[in-house]
């Protein structure tokens, strides 16, 4: 019986556990920031070459997702841009924290197609992220971290 219980929790663990466990709101906490500039970069100097170093999937609610900045990182700003238009969302940092607020996930889901939002989190030293936000259901926005 203890074995079932074990397996049953394990299975729990790993089907609503997985990178990517952000949910509605809350607190999800970044991996190590990087350089953001240098002959890898894309367009701007933003590098988005690769899978991403993590993501989540988050339904839209009431709440903030709370994005914690690793230690390394100093002071900290954000621009992101919704795709098609082109208009900036507001993404505050506060302290350690960038706050994704439940109206920035609305205007990525009501975006025209692609339904996307990119952009950086970056530091003085150029340390930081580069950030995707995309649409992948009526409820739902894929956060993901480069």
């Amino acid at each position: 019986m203890r074995t079932l219980l074990f397996a049953i929790a394990a299975l729990v663990f790993a089907v609503f556990g997985r990178s990517g466990g952000g949910g509605d709101g809350g607190v999800w906490i970044l991996p190590q920031s990087r350089i953001l500039s240098g002959p890898h970069s894309g367009a701007g100097g933003h590098c988005r070459m690769g899978p991403p170093r993590d993501w989540t999937v988050v339904t839209v609610g009431k709440t903030d997702l709370i994005l914690k900045l690793p230690s390394e990182m100093g002071v900290t700003m954000t621009q992101v841009v919704e795709q098609v238009s082109h208009l900036p969302l507001p993404v505050p940092v506060v302290g350690q924290a960038v706050l994704i607020t439940p109206q920035v996930l609305n205007a990525v889901l009501n975006a025209p197609l692609p339904g996307e939002a990119e952009g950086v989190i970056i530091d003085t030293n150029q340390r930081g992220f580069v950030i995707v936000m995309r649409r992948v259901s009526a409820t739902d926005v894929r956060i993901e971290i480069y």
